[in-house]
């Protein structure tokens, strides 16, 4: 029994052996692999730490132009509300000149209605005053043939006497 124990622990020591040799075989080649894949995990984590990296500048870089947006947005609005004060300053200025205008025209247009009046009251009066005038005139050459009668009458007057005294 002892060969037979002996052989059978030899034959299991050789298969241990065997399979030890089997694993050791799976073992390295399973290192291996997993080196290879802490090379491939290396690579990616450097590969990600890269794109990490470029997105956190991309995004700084983003967050910069939005504030400037940002700040560019609010200057613009000031600049708007300015505007806006302007243009409402100047739609008051417009609409007290309008009214100014407007005011200055009534009395104006009050002042020329005014003289048209007088002037049409002495139009009027120029009318009536024409009428007199007319007969003034007709007044006068009649006073004229009358003088030139008078004075015909009187030279002949003078004539005859002086042909009576002569």
């Amino acid at each position: 029994m002892d060969d037979e124990l002996r052989q059978q622990f030899q034959a299991l020591s050789a298969q241990v052996e065997g399979v030890r040799e089997s694993l050791e075989g799976k073992i390295a080649s399973l290192d291996e692999k997993i080196e290879s894949q802490d090379r491939k995990i290396e690579a990616l984590s450097a590969l990600v730490e890269g794109i990490r990296e470029s997105l956190e500048g991309k995004i700084a870089s983003l967050e910069g132009k939005i504030q400037s947006l940002e700040g560019r947005m609010v200057s613009l609005e000031g600049r708007m509300g300015s505007l806006e004060g302007v243009v409402e300053n100047q739609s008051r200025a417009l609409s007290t000149l309008v009214e100014n205008v407007k005011e200055s025209l009534e009395r104006e247009i009050g002042t020329v209605r005014e003289s048209v009046q007088r002037m049409e009251a002495r139009l009027t009066k120029i009318a009536a005053g024409a009428g007199y005038v007319t007969r003034l005139v007709e007044w006068s050459e009649a006073q004229d043939a009358f003088q030139l009668d008078i004075l015909r009458r009187v030279q002949a007057l003078e004539s005859r006497l002086d042909k009576l005294a002569g």
